[in-house]
Formats: C-alpha cells, structure tokens, sequence
C-alpha cells in the first residue's frame, strides 16, 4: 500500500450530518481547509492520532459552515471495543 501524508486544499468536503475521522501520525501537513465543511447545522469528529496540531499542518486546516467540530487530539481519545474512535 502507500503512505498517505499530507492532505490537500478542500481534500475531505463533507456534506453530512455526522461524521467521524481519523488522521493518523503518518499526515505531516494539511492544507488550507483540507477538511471543509459545507453542511448547515453538522456535527463532526475528527481524531487525531497526533498530540498537538503539527508545525506544517495550515493553521486554517479545518473549516466549519454552521458546522459543530469537536476535535481530539492523541490521549483525549481511544477506540472502543469495536474499533470505533470516541472521546475519553
């Protein structure tokens, strides 16, 4: 397989209502709005395996229109039983 690390500009445009993401360790730098969302009223959740947000990763990295995000960095999160990320 390959090594994904970075995300591009507008790489994950989310138009649901609840989401949940994973970015491993291995994503080194994320664009401007690499996760953008365009979705009134939405709930997403993204966990990163990284404990803090890394130098090259875009300060504007993530983007909510109306949106509710609730980010967790690596210690604030685990995955459940059945392999499914949650908050501590």
């Amino acid at each position: 397989g390959y090594t994904v690390n970075s995300i591009g500009s507008y790489a994950f445009t989310l138009y649901d209502s609840y989401i949940k993401i994973v970015i491993p360790e291995s994503i080194t730098i994320i664009e401007q709005y690499g996760i953008y969302s365009n979705y009134y009223y939405s709930t997403q959740y993204i966990f990163c395996e990284a404990s803090s947000k890394p130098v090259n990763w875009n300060n504007n990295w993530y983007y909510g229109y109306y949106s509710y995000s609730n980010i967790y960095w690596q210690g604030q999160w685990s995955y459940n039983q059945d392999g499914i990320p949650m908050k501590n």
